[in-house]
């Protein structure tokens, strides 16, 4: 394991790192828990490719998407996104962004489950401790993980407030048009999303500009390495 931030750098593992305590692992995994965490993992993965797969650009540069539309020189923006093709394509979209996101809240849902099976009573790993509010206090994968529980909390209980899409390139003659999805973290602020400013601790705009990207970022490094971590965490059993 290796992490650059001092408060990672106290514990050996990142369940003891979420729980601010050197605690250890009673017992190993039961096949049925392994097979459960397993399809968990797997099922945040395929929708990671769905995801993925669904964007036409560079998932970490400029993750836009590319449609058909026929629509004017002079189109206006209201235009171009009351357009059949776009809305559809908006639509699909934002269906991959929160089966991906909700299959994540899943995952971390379901370590902990796990990890609370094998602590004493008087130690307990609560869903607030895979965030933190505090860039100073917070390690890089629990910012990381704060910005994109916020994403979740956005899709599933606020109408995607703070998500909206931007014309990216539009070719009226040949009739294509890219969208590019974008995080206006003002707007998401001023959503009915309670404390909604904790999940941008240790983000910037530039950071989260593009979810997309963020989220590409993130799974294929913090996403991947808290599962082979947490893993090596259950096979150290004393």
């Amino acid at each position: 394991m290796s992490s650059d931030d001092s408060t990672s750098s106290q514990y050996d593992w990142v369940v003891q790192q979420l729980l601010e305590s050197p605690v250890t692992n009673s017992r190993s995994l039961t096949q049925s828990e392994k097979r459960s965490l397993d399809a968990t993992y797997a099922i945040a993965e395929l929708n990671f490719y769905e995801l993925a797969k669904f964007v036409d650009g560079d998932l970490e540069e400029s993750p836009y998407l590319e449609t058909s539309c026929e629509i004017s020189c002079d189109y206006s923006q209201s235009e171009l996104f009351d357009a059949k093709p776009v809305r559809e394509l908006q639509f699909r979209h934002y269906r991959h962004l929160h089966n991906y996101l909700a299959s994540i809240y899943s995952y971390l849902e379901h370590i902990r489950t796990l990890v609370n099976r094998r602590m004493p009573n008087s130690v307990e790993l609560k869903s607030t401790d895979f965030t933190s509010s505090d860039e100073q206090d917070g390690s890089h994968l629990t910012l990381q993980l704060t910005f994109v529980l916020g994403l979740r909390t956005a899709c599933q209980h606020s109408d995607f407030r703070g998500l909206s899409f931007k014309p990216y390139t539009i070719n009226a003659e040949e009739n294509r048009v890219q969208v590019i999805l974008e995080f206006n973290e003002h707007e998401f602020v001023d959503s009915n999303i309670r404390r909604a400013s904790d999940f941008l601790s240790g983000t910037t705009g530039a950071i989260t500009q593009y979810p997309i990207s963020f989220l590409t970022r993130f799974h294929r490094n913090n996403f991947q390495y808290l599962d082979e971590d947490v893993r090596d965490w259950f096979e150290n059993s004393e």
